[in-house]
């Protein structure tokens, strides 16, 4: 039932191996209920629930700051040692991927001050992906009026009525 076993069972699995995908829905606000991570692996791919791989707070549901962390990254966002408190989320984070993924050895190269803490697995976003294909399909098929009448189509003007209501 442990939906990470099988990179576990992966002998001697890199953090160079790992592709971290954020999917499910954009909504305007932080993540929706069918947000997953998509996590592949040696050619092997499964979607899992943040829940599941401590990436979400039990008290309250939300995200955790190694979930926001992840995110950052995953948007290009430098993650560099501003406070002790990020130190500690980048610690923990790298807790949650060994114990989950069964990667060997650091998840990160090591902090510089340029570059802040630069992941060796690839993360990325890619919730709101099928909303926005759809959207992109629906503005494709969409024909304007101009277009059609260019077209030679002839259109009656409705925006008039001869019709006189009776009274």
């Amino acid at each position: 039932t442990d939906p990470c076993v099988v990179f576990r069972r992966m002998p001697k699995l890199s953090a160079s191996e790992i592709s971290l995908n954020f999917v499910g829905d954009m909504p305007e606000m932080g993540m929706s209920a069918n947000n997953l991570l998509e996590i592949s692996a040696r050619g092997v791919t499964r979607r899992i629930g943040l829940a599941a791989i401590d990436l979400t707070d039990r008290r309250r549901g939300s995200l955790n700051n190694q979930c926001a962390i992840l995110i950052g990254l995953a948007a290009g966002q430098k993650i560099s040692r501003t406070d002790e408190k990020r130190a500690v989320s980048i610690g923990r984070l790298r807790l949650v991927l060994k114990k989950h993924l069964g990667i060997d050895g650091d998840p990160f190269m090591p902090h510089s001050k340029q570059a802040g803490w630069q992941p060796l697995f690839s993360v990325k976003d890619s919730r709101g992906a099928a909303a926005r294909r759809a959207q992109e399909e629906a503005e494709r098929r969409t024909v304007s009026l101009d277009t059609l009448q260019e077209a030679g189509l002839q259109f009656a003007d409705t925006s008039t009525s001869d019709f006189e209501p009776s009274s």
